[in-house]
């Protein structure tokens, strides 16, 4: 028996029969089914019609028989998985030879088929099959060509890791990965880049000055690779990493900062999210209060405490020689007693440095930053979030990159940190991969 997919150009294409045809041609089984998807920009119950009867045609004596596979997105493999097990042959034993072909139709159809079949029948009774695009196939090579069980699983694993890259589930994607060797050279260097993408936003994530060394020494020996051998979206990744590693810019850190909470807040990690966006916002006024104001609030000199405290009185008390953060003693102060005077003045915390800001250039505080600032000292305090808090990110992202636009810097939506850039770098790879990625 042959079991097939059916896709737009079955069961030919320029006079080359496709892979349905051309495996039933070859291999002469006894029995056709011809899976199918309903109507839609293409006739595919058509398809499947013409592919049938050409199959009767040349092969004599052939059952051959068209299937609908009932669903909405056949690019969706957890819907596959749960619709396609219905419409298998239920008559079949291991003492059959079955013949597997999931070239045409959607590359999700396709897996999903060879999987499905290899767990129902078993690998001694089931040979799959792939059918190469005529107009791609090298000199004197064979279009039908048996594929490796290895290759549908790693295809799977590697479908199922970019996905998670997709959602900025970077850790899960990372532990995807590793295993997973590569069939083809082309996926080799498709898995090589994305393990590098998910180990360089990772060791990003750490903000340490180690990890930052290591993030530095990894894109040196590995940013050439990725910037020849793949598409631009994932060359700029990398090129705008090692660019960050090599520098102490806390602009261009700050637009980090932001893409890696918004990064957290994709893969939905409410409470954790609203931390590092206040973490990223404190960084980047401190550094616009240093290069724009004068105002350096790790270390405060005389003068720029004095035209400071001209604006702001109370400014004074909020420092106290660094010993204070929004009025509790600083991590700094608790780390080293006693040591308090031996610093330099030290404003810090998300609220006094936003206070200042306001202070300096006449803006009226953002509701949505303050509520940023509150949230995440209660999550710091009690641990928890809380139903309301996923609102108050939101509208904190948004107020937070306008912040940092109004300081003439890039946007940092528009970095290739941010979410969005992340998933086309994953769309991305998994297009030069051959495999189209679930809708969401």
């Amino acid at each position: 028996m042959l079991i097939a997919t059916i896709g737009d150009r079955d069961p030919e294409s320029k006079s080359a029969p496709m892979g349905p045809l051309l495996c039933a041609i070859t291999l002469r089984p006894d029995r056709a089914v011809l899976i199918h998807t309903a109507r839609s920009h293409v006739d595919y119950p058509a398809n499947a019609r013409a592919t049938a009867d050409r199959i009767r045609q040349s092969v004599p004596g052939c059952d051959a028989k068209c299937v609908l596979l009932e669903i909405d997105n056949p690019s969706k493999t957890s819907l596959l998985l749960e619709r396609m097990p219905g419409i298998l042959p239920r008559d079949l034993s291991e003492r059959d030879e079955i013949h597997v072909c999931g070239t045409s139709g959607t590359p999700q159809m396709g897996l999903v088929l060879h999987l499905l079949a290899e767990a129902r029948w078993g690998v001694k009774c089931v040979r799959h099959w792939q059918v190469l695009d005529p107009t791609r196939l090298p000199p004197g090579a064979d279009r039908l060509t048996t594929l490796p069980l290895d290759r549908i699983w790693h295809h799977h694993d590697l479908q199922e890791a970019l996905e998670l890259l997709r959602q900025c589930r970077v850790a899960e994607a990372l532990a995807r990965l590793e295993p997973i060797a590569g069939p083809t050279k082309e996926t080799g260097r498709v898995l090589d880049c994305a393990r590098l993408v998910c180990r360089t936003l990772l060791l990003a994530d750490a903000y340490q000055r180690q990890a930052i060394t290591r993030l530095n020494d990894e894109l040196q020996k590995n940013a050439s690779q990725a910037v020849r051998s793949v598409a631009p979206r994932t060359s700029s990744l990398a090129e705008w990493y090692l660019k960050l590693a090599r520098s102490g810019d806390r602009k261009l850190w700050a637009g980090e900062l932001y893409a890696r909470a918004a990064r957290i807040a994709e893969a939905d990690n409410v409470a954790q999210a609203l931390v590092a966006l206040a973490t990223a916002s404190e960084v980047a006024v401190a550094a616009y209060l240093k290069t724009h104001r004068g105002f350096d609030p790790e270390s405060i000199s005389p003068d720029a405490l004095g035209k400071a405290s001209a604006i702001w009185p109370d400014l004074k008390d909020r420092v106290r020689d660094g010993s204070q953060v929004d009025g509790q003693p600083s991590v700094h102060a608790r780390a080293t007693p006693g040591t308090e005077t031996a610093r330099p003045p030290r404003l810090e915390g998300w609220r006094n440095l936003y206070e200042l800001l306001c202070k300096f250039e006449n803006r009226e505080a953002d509701a949505r930053l303050t509520a940023v600032a509150n949230t995440r000292n209660g999550i710091v305090h009690a641990g928890t979030s809380e139903p309301s808090d996923s609102e108050t990110l939101r509208r904190g992202l948004e107020a937070a990159a306008e912040l940092q636009t109004s300081f003439g810097w890039p946007d940092p939506r528009t970095l290739p940190g941010h979410p969005h850039s992340v998933a086309a770098v994953a769309q991305e790879l998994a297009k030069r991969a051959h495999i189209a990625l679930d809708d969401l």
